[in-house]
């Protein structure tokens, strides 16, 4: 297991009474209360392992040792791997944090006009091949929900387009056992078979409950899918204060940890030892208007919250960093985004999300994917701190150089600046006012939208083989059929 106590938590919102106080509610809630699972055979292997039923009920109720042990079996850490960069590998471990774009919104601000407009598979590919020349970033959830595929095939479509655009790692949703299906037949091609794909996978599917405490049909059916054919999986509940889950956030937490604790022991039933992320995702509902808002400072503070408890048990972790209600990129994105990041990284989070979210996830941008580029990568800076040793103390550079001296000419301060003593923004405009004039007083957003475009115009799909790209043809061409025909 990781020994967290040497790593990087540097904040600690819960004491450690209240932390056993959360995790005591818990199993409660999981003992006496239960999971709705609308799934028999899974129901049967739950009680096979120690759990129970209700009679005539779907509501499956753990007890705490078989809590204990499947947090026990779950692997601390593990890795992924993209298909490109020689196989760069992604270590999950707790000692970094790793980042990836926002998911699922239907409409996209236009790079060109600006305006709000639905999403369509293009802005997916867009948005991959952005990515991809985005160094702070390394995974792609398809940005949007595209609105001119087959119906119901839309998952299936976002990730053909995502690894035809990009080989960092790619982690979509899954709804059905059917989708996870054909996404593994994606994934296996791209892999080269199927033992290759377990060894070094690079794909992520996520599965959401139901709020409050419901694994339905689908969700019980994609579990049981994505879990057999050992797909590093992320059980991803979204309650909502107020609405899906108590008002306070003490009652929250207990409740989005019951189900993310229930989601883990599900997959560790169905395969001991399978890579499992939880990714808790509360939302604050405004009580005065019911709007669900992503932007508040509570969602930092719940964020950090949920890593905590889960650091406790040693789970890699997943939050919703870069979130914010603004509509455009302005301040309000600026200050609540960087929120929402920098304190769920402080509390130890394994991955944070939200790169390109606009509007509380109602939509996203590739201009702001880019400052959010920028963003994660102060935020990973920040958490790098600096060294302290003999060298960079530097006490005989001090007395060498004495008061009213120069550093500037020293070979110490060339050295470290090389080296990458300070973070050097990309996008960030640090020139003086004058030269900020001359230069066509471009805001960060202009910037931003200029970086993506050039990008975009410099790029190019992912160098694939002929027999690959047709087995994903077939793939595809396999689930509109299959959509098609469950309309009808």
């Amino acid at each position: 297991m990781i020994d967290h106590s040497d790593s990087r938590h540097y904040l600690e919102l819960l004491s450690e009474s209240e932390l056993d106080e959360l995790h005591e509610s818990t199993l409660k809630v999981l003992r006496r209360t239960g999971v709705l699972v609308e799934n028999n055979e899974l129901q049967e292997m739950l009680i096979d392992r120690g759990a129970k039923i209700e009679e005539d009920s779907s509501i499956v109720k753990f007890p705490p040792g078989l809590v204990k042990s499947s947090i026990e079996t779950a692997p601390a850490g593990f890795s992924l791997y993209e298909r490109g960069n020689e196989g760069k590998e992604i270590r999950v471990t707790g000692d970094t944090v790793h980042t990836h774009t926002t998911g699922g919104p239907s409409y996209i601000r236009d790079l060109d006009s600006g305006k709000r407009r639905e999403a369509k598979i293009a802005d997916v590919k867009n948005g991959a091949r952005v990515i991809s020349r985005l160094d702070n970033i390394h995974a792609y959830s398809p940005m949007v929900s595209p609105t001119d595929v087959t119906p119901g095939s839309e998952q299936v479509e976002m990730v053909n387009a995502a690894v035809r655009n990009t080989e960092k790692i790619v982690e979509n949703p899954v709804d059905s056992g059917r989708e996870v299906d054909f996404l593994y037949r994606i994934f296996r091609s791209l892999a080269g078979g199927e033992e290759e794909l377990k060894d070094k996978p690079g794909f992520v599917i996520s599965i959401s409950p139901i709020s409050p405490l419901s694994f339905d049909r689908l969700s019980s059916e994609a579990l049981i899918e994505g879990a057999r054919k050992g797909l590093p999986l992320k059980i991803l509940p979204a309650p909502t204060t107020g609405g899906t889950s108590p008002v306070t956030f003490a009652g929250a937490l207990v409740q989005q940890n019951a189900e993310l604790i229930a989601g883990l022991i599900i997959a560790q039933a169905i395969s001991p030892g399978l890579p499992t992320v939880l990714g808790p995702r509360l939302s604050i509902m405004d009580m005065r208007t019911s709007y669900v808002s992503w932007g508040t400072n509570e969602l930092g503070m719940a964020s950090a919250c949920a890593v905590q408890l889960l650091n406790r048990y040693d789970i890699p972790s997943d939050v919703y960093g870069l979130s914010s209600d603004s509509k455009i990129m302005d301040q309000q994105q600026g200050y609540e985004k960087s929120m929402n990041g920098i304190v769920p990284a402080l509390a130890g989070a394994d991955f944070l999300s939200g790169a390109g979210g606009l509007e509380s996830l109602k939509s996203c941008s590739l201009a702001q994917l880019v400052i959010d580029n920028e963003v994660f990568g102060m935020i990973m800076d920040t958490l790098d701190g600096f060294e302290i040793s003999e060298e960079t103390i530097a006490r005989d550079l001090i007395d060498s150089v004495g008061p009213r001296g120069d550093f500037l000419r020293e070979k110490h301060t060339a050295r470290h600046a090389r080296k990458g003593e300070q973070y050097q923004s990309q996008l960030s405009n640090r020139d003086t006012w004058e030269n900020w004039i001359t230069k066509g007083r471009k805001e960060i957003s202009t910037v931003a939208r200029d970086k993506a475009k050039s990008i975009l115009e410099n790029s190019k799909p992912v160098d694939m083989d002929p027999e690959t790209k047709k087995e994903l043809d077939r793939i595809v061409e396999d689930a509109r059929e299959y959509y098609q025909k469950s309309d009808s």
